[in-house]
């Protein structure tokens, strides 16, 4: 399954691991981050997570289309980085875990 990485020329793969591969392209600079999916999410996605070893990611909106074949994040989707909520234009740096899982709904009394 290959994945399209709109904000670039980086076409990854993903391995059986559930990881992506190294870039096609070269770069002064590579930023690892992790990629961990929630609840149904993780069904839909079918994994728990992901490591990307990229260039040219700069918010958490970049990291969700590296990781959806470059489809846009779904209005209702949460995130956070580093366990901290986030929105679709937070900045994402080396080394950071950013996590993606549905709206949480709250049950009666």
């Amino acid at each position: 399954m290959a994945g399209k990485f709109n904000a670039g020329t980086v076409e990854p793969s993903f391995s059986l691991s559930g990881s992506l591969s190294e870039p096609t392209t070269t770069s002064e600079h590579k930023m690892t981050v992790r990629v961990r999916y929630f609840a149904s999410l993780r069904e839909k996605m079918g994994r728990i997570d992901d490591t990307l070893v990229y260039e040219n990611i700069a918010t958490v909106d970049d990291v969700w289309r590296a990781v959806s074949s470059g489809r846009p994040i779904p209005d209702q989707l949460l995130c956070a980085v580093n366990m901290e909520y986030a929105d679709p234009q937070s900045l994402v740096n080396d080394g950071d875990e950013v996590a993606f899982f549905p709206p949480v709904t709250g049950g009666s009394g």
